[in-house]
This record gives C-alpha cells, structure tokens and sequence, in this order.
C-alpha cells in the first residue's frame, strides 16, 4: 500500500532510521488495515486495552517478586522485543539483497534472520505479506515459520494449504 512512500511510517527512507526504530511504539495504527483482526474480539480486547493489561501484568510481576521480576519478565524482554521489531523496520529497508523486484526497498539480511528467527527474509515477507513462513529458498533459515508449521500439522486442511500456497488471512480456528 504506502510502503517506502512518505505515507509509510516505519520507512527509513521517509523518516530518519532513529525516528523509526525511536517513535513507531507511539504510532496509532489504523484498524481499516487489519480488517480481520478487527474481528476477532481478542485482539479488539488487546488494542483497546493494551496499556491496562501492560500495567496489570507489569504489577502481578511486582508482587510476585519484586523489582527483579519486574525488571527481567517483562522490562528486559520489552525492550529486546522493541529493539529487534523496529531493526527489522529500519535494518531491513536498508541493508541486503533484493531476490525481488517489489516497488519497495525490502531487503533480506541473513543476519536479521538468523537473530529475528526468520524476520530478517523482509523482502520474502513483502513478496507474500500474509504468508506465514518467510522461508522461499530452502537455504532460508525461518524457525518461526517451521513452529507455525508445526502447530499446523493438527490443523484442517484450510491452514495447510495456506501455509503452502502463499497464504491468505487465516480465520479464527476451528474449535
């Protein structure tokens, strides 16, 4: 849609690298964009309370065991967590190879996805945005794309054959 355009907020190329990987955390996304999580009342529940439900989990940590685990279940792995998502943003826009020609500056970096568990193939990632591997070359080291594998061994045929054949959005599993 606007990726790499001055539209595009996580662009490093519109937005200096530190605005990206500095500001994004505060950008209200856009819900008509993710018209199928809008859906599904889980994740309306999580954007609508996202900071409450930080903060309750930030306080049971606390009491729990104090400052320390406060500090290491959930500041430490935050900020890790922020850090790798918005190098993905920054770093994959800027640095590796370009398999495909997209109108974008997706790039994948073997170093990103060895660290990001697969994130780092972004260029894959723009070829099939819904997929949920980002692996295309067998070479292509994706261990977050083989767990959702996994996990899709026991599911219906639907998720199967999304996960083979580029993948669209998935729906709501099936109880």
């Amino acid at each position: 849609m606007h990726t790499d355009t001055p539209k595009d907020p996580h662009s490093p190329h519109f937005m200096h690298w530190f605005k990206v990987h500095f500001f994004t955390m505060y950008y209200k996304p856009r819900l008509k964009l993710a018209k199928d999580l809008v859906q599904r009342p889980m994740h309306r529940y999580m954007h609508r309370y996202y900071w409450l439900v930080n903060l309750a989990y930030l306080v049971f940590l606390y009491s729990v065991g104090g400052v320390a685990a406060a500090l290491w279940a959930y500041a430490v792995p935050a900020v890790i967590l922020w850090h790798a998502g918005s190098g993905i943003n920054s770093l994959g826009h800027l640095l590796g190879s370009q398999p495909s020609s997209l109108k974008d500056q997706s790039r994948n970096n073997f170093l990103l996805a060895v660290f990001m568990w697969g994130e780092g193939w972004h260029n894959n990632h723009h070829r099939y945005p819904q997929r949920p591997s980002f692996q295309i070359q067998w070479y292509e080291f994706d261990p977050g794309g083989w767990i959702i594998k996994l996990f899709n061994l026991k599911q219906t045929k639907y998720y199967k054959d999304q996960f083979h054949n580029g993948g669209l959005s998935l729906p709501p599993p099936e109880v």
